[in-house]
């Protein structure tokens, strides 16, 4: 079995949508997303992104391939405990993709991915002192007509910069995990999700706005073993939401 690999499939009619797999060797965790189930080299025209975190886990960036709108395919999504989810597999057995630049279709590694669609931040957390934990993810602002109003000027004006000093503005939307609440019955903190997620998890999450904090905007939660849902809306894509749940699942030194 292949592990560090993850599918997205539409929830009604088990259709693909999107993979992702979690780069060896690499000094923080870094995944390729494909938008192939099989070919998952970041060296594919089949790479159409990637995300990216800092050394402790609590910092991660979203980026696209230039040219693809990671909006537009987000619009339309509607109410997360509706026909807008997807299941989620983790790690899991796939086939073995190959990493060579010769393939048909291959692109350089340097032109890959180039836009940059999200961020999320994790509250440091060493040992769980503060309670469960607490994330904040960032995406640009779209239009009606799904297309983002956001311009980066540099490295140093990308999105999880502008997360990270707080000064973010109505070119970006910035979502909150919604707080769980103690349960003294089941003496945990707990979450409704409607009946979506069957499992408890230090990964189940929802994100909201401020301006509407009863508006799930995505949700995340375990439902088996390799099993999550992923339930989105406007303003996210797919690739977006895909991108802040496996932030979920990777490995945080500072927050547990």
């Amino acid at each position: 079995m292949e592990h560090n690999r993850y599918r997205l499939y539409l929830e009604d009619n088990r259709r693909f949508l999107l993979a992702a797999r979690k780069r060896k060797k690499s000094t923080s965790s870094n995944y390729v997303i494909s938008s192939s189930s099989t070919d998952l080299s970041r060296r594919s025209s089949s790479c159409i992104g990637k995300l990216k975190s800092n050394f402790v886990g609590t910092e991660f960036g979203i980026y696209c391939k230039a040219g693809i709108s990671s909006n537009a395919s987000g619009q339309g999504q509607v109410n997360p405990a509706h026909s807008g989810s997807a299941g989620t597999q983790a790690p899991q057995q796939a086939d073995r993709s190959s990493n060579s630049s010769s393939k048909p279709g291959a692109v350089p590694d340097s032109k890959a991915v180039k836009q940059d669609v999200g961020a999320v931040l994790y509250q440091y957390n060493v040992l769980g002192t503060r309670g469960p934990r607490k994330m904040i993810a960032a995406v640009p602002s779209v239009t009606g007509a799904g297309s983002s109003r956001w311009r980066p000027s540099g490295a140093d004006n990308s999105i999880l910069e502008r997360l990270k000093s707080g000064s973010t503005s109505d070119l970006i939307t910035v979502l909150k995990n919604k707080t769980p609440k103690w349960n003294e019955s089941l003496n945990a903190y707990c979450l409704n999700f409607s009946g979506r997620v069957t499992e408890a998890s230090v990964k189940n999450f929802q994100l909201v706005t401020e301006q509407d904090p009863e508006t799930v905007v995505l949700q995340f939660g375990k439902v088996s073993d390799s099993c999550f849902t992923c339930d989105l809306m406007w303003p996210l894509s797919p690739l977006q939401a895909f991108c802040i749940c496996l932030s979920s699942f990777d490995n945080k030194l500072a927050c547990e």
